[in-house]
């Protein structure tokens, strides 16, 4: 029989069983199972038997009273002495005596006995008994005792039973909890260590953008200072452009003056201011055959916003010829002073005229609107005029 094949009822039983108050059929079922060599069945015998001596040494002895014990050996005492004599007589009478009739042994004495009728040893009849020995009633005393410690250790082992089941139950329940509260102890802590290492993770990012931040910080100040540097550096450019472009200008028209002065045939014409600019002086180189000039003017009056200077020959029948426009120069170079960047006055123009152009008679100067429009004369006023021989 194995374990799996095990009912739960022999467990059960095996409580009645080590308390000798089981039945016949219950016993050889247990009895059947202990000879059946299985471990199990051993140690529940053994744990049982633990349970009824527990149960058994937990019993407060409960003593009756004094005048019961008094009235049942009274009572044992008369049906003994009546029981002995009458059966006395009945052999004497009516069996022959015999010698070869052998002993009964200790194991067959309680099957030797007749059956007990069902009648209370603890009555108070006096009547002769019938139908068996007093001998045959002592003998059975002791299991009617035997019966009467059965029931109580069978009610006993019953209360065991359920006060151990519920003992086990609630240790068992004890356990549960235990292992719980441990489990979320345990979850508790594993959730607070979590948090710490998110926090501590939240504040080492939150330490990194601060720096990012502070880095961005110093790299858009930088930026800053390299787009402000850049843009000093653009507009230095700028003027460097401007004044290379002037000093090209120069050149060019110092070159051209110098072949003017050189060549012969260059008529030099002085140029002075009108009423509108009085102070305003200039020259005139005019190469008529190359049909090339230079013209170089200064004290001239700062520009207004989008105005400029132009160039004309004044001819006869032709009337007024552009010769070009023109700006002041600023103050640039080491040399420039606190007119540096500032518009001194002063300009030059080197250019050529058409080469049909005859009959000049003037050379003029005027204050004219900025335009990509080409004017057929002048339309502001005349600020430097001269006459051509």
């Amino acid at each position: 029989m194995t374990s799996n094949e095990i009912p739960k009822d022999l467990h059960e039983l095996m409580l009645l069983y080590a308390a000798d108050a089981i039945d016949p059929v219950d016993s050889q079922a247990v009895e059947e199972w202990l000879a059946s060599g299985d471990p199990e069945a051993r140690a529940a015998l053994e744990e049982a038997r633990l349970v009824v001596m527990s149960l058994l040494e937990s019993l407060e002895p409960v003593t009756p009273p004094a005048e019961m014990w008094e009235r049942l050996e009274l009572k044992m005492l008369k049906t003994s002495k009546a029981s002995s004599n009458k059966q006395t007589v009945k052999s004497e009478a009516t069996k022959p005596a015999r010698t070869d009739r052998p002993a009964p042994s200790n194991h067959n004495v309680a099957n030797s006995v007749p059956s007990r009728p069902r009648v209370s040893v603890l009555s108070d009849s006096t009547k002769p008994v019938t139908g068996e020995t007093a001998g045959s009633r002592l003998t059975r005393f002791p299991y009617w005792r035997s019966a009467v410690l059965a029931a109580s250790v069978a009610a006993a082992l019953s209360v065991g039973s359920y006060l151990l089941s519920r003992a086990t139950f609630d240790s068992k329940l004890a356990r549960f909890d235990e292992a719980q509260s441990e489990l979320l102890l345990k979850q508790q802590a594993a959730v607070e260590q979590q948090c710490g290492v998110l926090i501590e993770q939240s504040q080492q990012l939150t330490e990194q953008a601060e720096a990012l931040t502070q880095q961005t910080q110093s790299i858009s100040g930088t930026i800053n200072v390299i787009q402000q540097a850049l843009g000093e550096q653009e507009k230095r450019l700028a003027e460097q452009s401007v004044l290379i472009q002037s000093m090209e200008g120069r050149i060019r028209a110092s070159d051209q003056t110098i072949r003017l002065v050189s060549a012969p045939g260059v008529q030099t014409v002085e140029v002075a201011g009108t009423k509108e600019m009085p102070g305003a002086v200039g020259k005139l180189l005019w190469d008529a055959e190359a049909k090339s000039l230079t013209f170089s003017a200064n004290n001239l009056q700062a520009l207004p916003a989008g105005k400029t200077y132009e160039l004309w020959f004044v001819t006869d029948p032709a009337g007024p010829v552009s010769l070009g426009t023109f700006k002041l120069e600023t103050g640039e170079g080491e040399n420039a002073g606190e007119n540096a960047g500032i518009s001194v006055g002063r300009a030059i123009i080197s250019t050529r005229a058409p080469l049909n152009l005859t009959g000049i008679q003037a050379v003029a100067v005027s204050l004219e609107p900025i335009s990509d429009v080409a004017r057929t004369g002048p339309t502001g006023p005349i600020v430097m005029l001269a006459k051509m021989q």
